[in-house]
């Protein structure tokens, strides 16, 4: 980190008569600091911007929680995993090798890569379109709650814009252009809970509704960043085939390890729901929802830390990479660990206070939630290490492990302890990941020569 290039006033030499001059100048100790440090600039925008993500999220989640019943809650979980699969598509497929590979790039290059990469989104959305329309014709088999249908019809005409929103994001947050991704998700986050908020005065609020006051969010601040031109592009066919098998040897094992990886969390509520029903997978959700607080923090740190740490290893080698690293661990280990030990402590308060009585009784659940969030941050640490190598596939073995190990303890324990049992399969699951991740960054950081040098 750079050190501090501005003169600070001496906040010594103020008269003591004068009760505002220390904190004034504290006040401008931490703005100075802040602007000088990149670093921690970046990374406090970062935390900011998923912070109003996380928010939005959360407060949809409360809003229809409050106002509809467990069960369409529980449509509007279940629909909402449709889009967290579609959306970690994309982020491996695009996002994460534009992440890695948009470093150094001259000017032009870099206009004609951006583009290509809005070329890349356009064709995935299309076929995530149509994997939707496959996904109506199996509910129309009587395979899956048909509740769901009407939610899922509104998603194909709203998940372009909802991809599109995390595209234009995501490459904001890749060159470090944090204030244009705060500018974006402030812009969804009023649009859509302002939405919300007009059809439940109304008393017209429904999940399928919902969804569609969420796309036209995401599409007017789509809109307002293609007049704003916030990044150079420049189109053209050739280059964006040639930038796709560019892209494709990280992608491939990037989405491979995703998968897997999200194929836990994707399947837990469809999994709660045909053993206890969509009620149940309503209070699975609601306790993911309190739990996905502290997602707030551990995803907007790794939003930041994903192209620090290829910037770290591609300037400093294994030494400055391992600096980053360290900090984040421990800085996750401080935050999460609080977080974890409140919800602990606290028992179903939180989850009573968001969702309302109907929801007591499940404090042990978000416990157990909470903790495998701390698990989850851990292993997410090593796993932007093996990415900041260039070694994406080496995330797969973690990732098949946690998938095997928390299905079958879920499984084992789902049909009598219910949503508990499903907690205590994500955190054995996220627990054993993290071991092997660590493990596996370890090995692989040993094979390269500045190793020695941290």
């Amino acid at each position: 980190m750079s050190t501090l290039s501005t003169t600070l006033p001496d906040t010594q030499e103020a008269p003591s008569h004068e009760p505002l001059g220390r904190p004034a100048g504290m006040l401008v100790r931490l703005w100075s600091m802040f602007v000088a440090r990149p670093d921690l600039r970046n990374g406090t925008l970062s935390l900011f911007d998923q912070a109003v993500v996380s928010g939005t999220g959360f407060l949809t989640g409360v809003i229809i929680g409050r106002l509809c019943t467990k069960e369409e809650l529980g449509i509007y979980y279940l629909a909402l995993s449709i889009f967290y699969l579609a959306r970690g598509i994309q982020e491996q497929l695009i996002c994460a090798p534009y992440v890695i590979y948009c470093q150094g790039r001259r000017e032009d290059a870099q206009a004609l890569y951006t583009g290509s990469s809005l070329l890349h989104f356009l064709g995935l959305s299309g076929v995530l379109v149509v994997a939707l329309f496959g996904f109506l014709g199996i509910l129309a088999l009587g395979l899956g709650p048909a509740s769901l249908a009407p939610a899922i019809w509104v998603l194909l005409g709203a998940l372009p814009f909802l991809q599109l929103r995390e595209f234009l994001r995501r490459l904001a947050i890749a060159h470090l252009q944090l204030t244009t991704a705060v500018v974006i998700d402030v812009a969804v986050s009023l649009l859509q809970l302002g939405g919300l908020l007009t059809l439940a005065y109304f008393h017209q609020l429904t999940v399928p509704r919902a969804y569609g006051v969420m796309g036209i969010a995401c599409a007017i601040a789509g809109l307002g960043w293609f007049i704003s031109k916030s990044q150079p592009l420049q189109l053209k066919w050739s280059t964006a085939v040639a930038d796709w098998w560019g892209n494709w040897g990280f992608a491939r094992w990037a989405l491979a390890s995703h998968i897997i990886g999200f194929a836990t969390p994707s399947l837990m509520p469809y999994l709660v729901a045909a053993v206890h029903g969509s009620a149940e997978a309503g209070v699975l959700g609601a306790c993911v929802n309190i739990v996905g607080t502290a997602s707030t923090f551990m995803i907007g740190l790794a939003s930041f830390l994903i192209p620090r740490a290829a910037q770290a290893f591609a300037q400093g080698g294994v030494p400055e990479l391992r600096k980053v690293l360290r900090t984040a661990t421990m800085v996750y280990a401080c935050v999460l660990g609080a977080f974890a030990i409140i919800v602990l402590l606290s028992g179903d308060f939180l989850l009573v206070l968001a969702f309302g009585s109907k929801y007591s009784g499940y404090g042990s659940t978000i416990g157990v939630l909470s903790l495998g969030m701390m698990a989850q941050s851990l292993g997410l640490t090593a796993g932007i290490g093996l990415w900041a190598i260039d070694r994406p596939r080496a995330n797969l073995s973690a990732d098949i492990c946690t998938l095997v190990v928390t299905l079958g303890v879920a499984l084992c324990l789902l049909p009598g302890m219910g949503v508990l049992g499903a907690a205590l399969g994500d955190l054995a699951g996220k627990v054993v990941g993290a071991l092997i991740r660590e493990l596996t960054l370890r090995r692989l950081l040993k094979t390269f020569p500045q190793a020695a040098e941290g």
